[in-house]
């Protein structure tokens, strides 16, 4: 799959594939992503978009949440 720049501010950018772009654009409007609505997959793509800041992550008690950074 070819790499792409996804530009999070004017001076920061980093590489994501296809499929990570389309999650973004999936979940891009959503308030919060709860972990365990996404297949494993998704999963596993989001804590890679979270190492790269692309997304937001906390924890309750019960449930693991993702938030787009604006």
């Amino acid at each position: 799959m070819p790499l792409r720049w996804y530009n999070i501010s004017r001076t920061v950018r980093v590489y994501i594939n296809d499929l990570d772009l389309q999650l973004i654009n999936k979940y891009r409007r959503s308030k919060k992503i709860p972990r365990s609505s996404l297949n494993i997959e998704d999963q596993y793509a989001m804590d890679t978009l979270v190492k790269k800041s692309i997304f937001g992550r906390y924890k309750t008690d019960t449930e693991t949440f993702y938030l787009f950074n604006k």
